[in-house]
């Protein structure tokens, strides 16, 4: 199993979400991902569990920081057949 960090999306810093971009950080199984995620101290309530693609949004130091711990960079492309292939 693994886990997976999207590109980077959403350049424009707004006052709701002020960190210039965010990926989305996502797993072969939500468990795994859950444990990943805490694992670079994300918390719970920040998990989306959208019925195709369950993730979290990450910003730039922690997508750093996904990779620095295992996290296989991906392209969109790759996400959305990711995705596209769990329906």
């Amino acid at each position: 199993m693994a886990v997976y960090v999207g590109e980077k999306f959403g350049t424009v810093k707004c006052s709701i979400w002020p960190y210039g971009y965010a990926a989305h950080l996502f797993a072969d199984s939500v468990p795994e991902l859950h444990r990943f995620a805490s694992s670079i101290g994300l918390k719970r309530q920040w998990f989306q569990n959208h019925r195709r693609l369950p993730h979290y949004d990450v910003t730039a130091p922690k997508r750093g920081l996904a990779i620095q711990k295992g996290a296989i960079e991906v392209d969109r492309k790759t996400e959305v057949t990711f995705y596209r292939e769990r329906r």
